[in-house]
């Protein structure tokens, strides 16, 4: 059973919130955490389905942000690295952010670290 006190997620992968923001409106925020590389790919796929749903039906009722680990490399580190192939989620993370017109947001550090990167996997 996922952690919503509104009933908008099957999945324990997903934690919605719901806070009071201004004087009628709420904000809701989506936790994701999305499954790594080797597990089953319709289940990475249900869980943006399910995020998106539930984008679609609150954003009438307040602003919406979705963040969390989704486990997807999607490009490029920095101008200076070489050009680095999405992986299976970030092929599926772009897809779902171009059909819901989402953007993505990371950030770096002075050092141009990125806010999580992991240097050897395993």
């Amino acid at each position: 059973v996922g952690h919503s006190s509104f009933g908008f997620t099957k999945y324990d992968r997903i934690m919605w919130i719901k806070l009071p923001y201004g004087l009628n409106n709420f904000l809701f925020v989506a936790v994701v955490y999305l499954p790594v590389e080797n597990k089953e790919n319709t289940i990475r796929v249900d869980i943006l389905v399910n995020v998106a749903e539930a984008y679609d039906s609150l954003e009438e009722k307040g602003t919406v942000v979705v963040l969390g680990d989704f486990n997807a490399r999607i490009g490029r580190k920095d101008k200076l690295s070489n050009n680095i192939d999405p992986n299976n989620n970030g092929v599926n993370m772009l897809k779902w952010i171009s059909e819901q017109d989402f953007q993505v947001f990371n950030s770096t550090d002075e050092d141009r670290h990125y806010t999580r990167e992991r240097k050897n996997a395993g």
